[in-house]
């Protein structure tokens, strides 16, 4: 349907590829977000990500001014945007699996506020004195 959307003048096929389009980009936001509040690592991952993508589009622009050389030849063909494909995908994947089989890199562990282990944690906010009121203040009370 993804095809369709791009090459027909049906509105209606444009504006549900759109509605769709937009659907999903949400969910699997919402699931990247809660997935790096699992791994936080993912974050790192992702700058990684951006910067290989951008170094690609660099790359595109000497494509665009020199199509003849072998360089060129290569950025363009299908082995490159599948090898790039693949390296953007082990960068999120392979951190993830190492972490589930041999717990490295950690996964950041959910604190339970109301255990009492972690009572330390909830008083360590409170503050040790009382704030200071001044005369006048004081006065006007």
């Amino acid at each position: 349907m993804f095809l369709l959307v791009a090459f027909t003048p049906n509105i209606i096929l444009v504006c549900a590829g759109v509605f769709i389009g937009i659907l999903a980009m949400r969910f699997i936001a919402q699931w990247f977000v809660k997935l790096m509040g699992k791994y936080p690592f993912l974050e790192t991952a992702a700058f990684i990500v951006i910067a290989i993508l951008g170094i690609k589009l660099t790359l595109s622009l000497y494509e665009h001014f020199y199509p003849e050389s072998a360089v060129s030849k290569f950025l363009s063909s299908h082995t490159a945007d599948i090898g790039i494909s693949v390296l953007t995908v082990a960068i999120f994947f392979v951190p993830i699996l190492t972490s589930l089989l041999f717990n490295f890199p950690k996964k950041q562990e959910k604190v339970d506020y109301m255990s009492p282990k972690s009572k330390h944690i909830c008083n360590s906010h409170k503050p040790t004195q009382k704030p200071k009121i001044s005369k006048e203040l004081a006065l006007h009370n």
